[in-house]
C-alpha cells in the first residue's frame, strides 16, 4: 500500500524543499505553524515512532538521489543512461552510495525549507543547492528515510541504489524495542526539467509492518477479579533480512514493480525474542470498538515483514503473555499464555500494514482477534 507521505523538490533556481501532502492523487499545499524544531543531524532517526498521515515530519531527515539523463524516458523503453547529480561526494566526485541527507531548516526563506543539512561536508549544508542548469537535461529522483538508516544495514555497507531496480537494503537489522523507527523508501520520479517550473513530489512508502497489542477484560462480569498483565514477549521474530524494491527497468504506468516485489528475505537463523513493548498494569472491561479502556503497547513495534511460519512448523511467531489473577479474598495465581500467531489467519506481516492484536482476558483463557489496517488510510484510536 502506498504511504501517502510526500516531500516536494522545488524545481527552481535553488534546491529548496517544502512539505506537501497528496489529496486524491493531486499535490496540494500544506500550511505549517512556525517550526519549533532544529535541523536534525545526518544520522537522526525518529525513535519509537510510527509516522502516520500524509505530512512528512519536520523533525525527521531523508536522503535523496538525483540523476540527470540527456534524453526523455518515453514509453516502455529501458531507462536511459543516467549521470549522478545529487548523490556524489562533490561536484565532480564519485557516486555517494548514501545520497544527500536533507533536513528541515527553519532559517531558509519566510517559512523554512528542506535543504542539505548542516554538517553535510559534500554540499555545505545550510546553503541553497542549485539544480543542474543544462535546460535539455531530465531529472530522476529517489529517496529513503531516515538518513541514518543505512547504519543498520551491514553497519553502513548494505545500502545500494540503482536507477534501474531501485533500493536494496542488505542485512537490515530491526533496532531494539524503544529505538525503532519508520523505514521509508520512495518510487522514482523521472522526466522532470528545471524549465517545468513545477515541484517534484517524492512519495514515500513504509518498508516495515506496524504491530500494536491491546488488552482488556472480556466482560464486565469479571470486574470482581483483578487481572494484571506483568509482561509480553514476541517470540521467534526475524530481525535481520534483505529488502529489494524490484523496480522495472522499463516505464510502466500501471505498476513500476516487477512481479513479487517489493520483497523481504529474512536471514535464516536470526530469530529472536522481543519484549519491553507492553506496560505492566490492571485490565478493565472495554467494548471491542471502544478507543478507551484498553491497556496498549507503549513502544512502537516496527518489524520486518515476514511469514508467521518460519522454516518449519516448529518455528512459529508467538505472543507470550504473562499475567496474574486475584480473587476478592486476595488469592492470586500467575499465568502464562502462549498465542501462536499463525493461528489467526494472517499468513504474513506485509509492508505498509498495521496489525492490531486485541487480547480479551477471562479467568480461563485469553481470546485473540486481529485487525489488519492500511497504515495511513485506516485509523484506529489507541
Amino acid at each position: 500500500m502506498k504511504a501517502r507521505l510526500s516531500i516536494i523538490l522545488a524545481v527552481s533556481a535553488l534546491f529548496l524543499l517544502s512539505c506537501r501532502k497528496e489529496d486524491g492523487g493531486n499535490t496540494v499545499s500544506v500550511l505549517f505553524a512556525p517550526p519549533t524544531v532544529t535541523v536534525p543531524t545526518v544520522s537522526s532517526k525518529a525513535l519509537n515512532q510510527a509516522i502516520r498521515g500524509t505530512e512528512y515530519p519536520k523533525a525527521e531527515d531523508f536522503s535523496v538521489f538525483v540523476a540527470t539523463t540527456a534524453t526523455e524516458w518515453a514509453g516502455s523503453a529501458d531507462a536511459p543512461a543516467t549521470t549522478a547529480f545529487m548523490g556524489k561526494t562533490g561536484a565532480e566526485g564519485t557516486d555517494n552510495p548514501y545520497g544527500v541527507s536533507c533536513g528541515y531548516n527553519p532559517g531558509i526563506g519566510a517559512s523554512g525549507a528542506w535543504d542539505p543539512e548542516s554538517g553535510n561536508t559534500s554540499y555545505g549544508g545550510g546553503t541553497a543547492y542549485y539544480w543542474n542548469d543544462i535546460a535539455s537535461n531530465y531529472l530522476q529522483t529517489q529517496a529513503f528515510s531516515p538518513s541514518g538508516a543505512h547504519l543498520d544495514m551491514n553497519s553502513g555497507a548494505g545500502l545500494a541504489h540503482s536507477w534501474t531496480t531501485g533500493f536494496t537494503f542488505t542485512n537490515f537489522t530491526t533496532p531494539a524495542v524503544g529505538s525503532q523507527y519508520d523505514l521509508l523508501y520512495s518510487d522514482r520520479t523521472y522526466n522532470r526539467q528545471k524549465a517545468d517550473g513545477a515541484p517534484i513530489a517524492i512519495s514515500f512508502r513504509h518498508a516495515l509492518a506496524s504491530i500494536v497489542v491491546r488488552a482488556a477484560k472480556q466482560t464486565a462480569t469479571y470486574d470482581h477479579i483483578t487481572m494484571h498483565v506483568t509482561g509480553m514477549t514476541l517470540k521467534n521474530v526475524y530481525r535481520t533480512g534483505t529488502f529489494e524494491q524490484g523496480l522495472k527497468s522499463t516505464r510502466d504506468e500501471v505498476s513500476p514493480y516487477s512481479d513479487g516485489y517489493p520483497q523481504w528475505t529474512p536471514n535464516t537463523g536470526t530469530e529472536t525474542d522481543m519484549s519491553g513493548f507492553f506496560p505492566e498494569g490492571d485490565l478493565v472491561f472495554t467494548n471491542y470498538e471502544s478507543s478507551t479502556g484498553w491497556l496498549v503497547s507503549d513502544k512502537a513495534l516496527l518489524l520486518m515483514p515476514q511469514p508467521m511460519n518460519h522454516e518449519a512448523t516448529t518455528h512459529v511467531v508467538q505472543l507470550e503473555v504473562s499475567f496474574t489473577i486475584e480473587d476478592p479474598d486476595g488469592q492470586a495465581v500467575a499465568q502464562t499464555y502462549v498465542i501462536p500467531l499463525n493461528s489467526l489467519d494472517v499468513g504474513s506481516w506485509l509492508p505498509g500494514k498495521q496489525y492490531v492484536y486485541n487480547l480479551y482476558f477471562n479467568p480461563q483463557f485469553v481470546n485473540v482477534a486481529v485487525r489488519v489496517l492500511d497504515w495511513d488510510t485506516d485509523t484506529i484510536e489507541l
